[in-house]
């Protein structure tokens, strides 16, 4: 089927008669932005392209219950801005959505509730923030055994030294996970335990996004203080 076809399908599947999308057949097309493609098969289309006309069709049944399953994670940037602006939209109107998405950014910026599902099972469902973090201390947890399955395949030594611990301090006195206001410090205390002596040595933080860019850093070696050395547990602060 062509496009157009599909659009009388889908909308016809979700419950609106044939004046109904009619009427509003100009305005899912051009939500979509695929007007030139509008009559070409979709067995043609990319991926994006299919999605972006589905979500068109969903988002102009005037739906109570919008279920969005990944569809932010195609099309170009206007077209994801345009989604995003249509679901805030709805959440003003007091509709409910449903949004399954791995953009962790997302989460924290739309929702309201997060539930976050291992193979099947529920293993947190609340505020988003509390959420995200046993989401991403369990990215963390598979991450380090990663490099544990590495180091051991490659029989790495153990390593001179370990961070044991890391508590963050907002200049307000806010602990845990401070949210800081535009301007406000922050006070990252790291624990490092060193099984052989270290001298010598250098110690760094940075802060980046979920995807791993890098927005700060620094080291001891940048900032000209360089730590005593170490065997055993140390605590120090940036």
């Amino acid at each position: 089927l062509t496009g157009r076809e599909n659009v009388y399908l889908n909308a016809s599947i979700l419950g609106l008669t044939r004046r109904e999308t009619e009427r509003h057949f100009d305005a899912m097309v051009d939500f979509s932005g695929i007007e030139r493609f509008i009559d070409t098969q979709v067995k043609f289309y990319s991926s994006g392209m299919y999605v972006r006309l589905a979500f068109a069709v969903a988002i102009h049944v005037d739906p109570d219950i919008l279920l969005v399953d990944e569809v932010l994670a195609v099309g170009d940037e206007p077209f994801q801005r345009k989604c995003l602006e249509r679901i805030r939209g709805f959440q003003h109107e007091g509709r409910t959505i449903v949004l399954v998405t791995h953009g962790l950014d997302q989460v924290a910026e739309f929702c309201d509730r997060a539930v976050v599902l291992e193979a099947g099972r529920i293993t947190a469902d609340g505020l988003p923030r509390d959420a995200l973090k046993v989401l991403r201390a369990d990215f963390e947890v598979a991450r380090q055994e990663e490099i544990t399955r590495t180091q051991s395949a490659e029989g790495a030594a153990r390593p001179l030294a370990q961070i044991t611990g890391i508590a963050l301090c907002s200049d307000e006195g806010e602990t845990g996970h401070p949210t800081l206001a535009g301007g406000s410090g922050l006070t990252i205390a790291i624990q490092v335990h060193a099984t052989t002596r270290l001298t010598d040595w250098i110690l760094g933080v940075g802060l980046t996004t979920p995807m791993g860019t890098t927005l700060y850093q620094t080291n001891t070696k940048l900032t000209g203080v360089p730590p005593e050395p170490l065997l055993g547990t140390g605590r120090y602060e940036f």
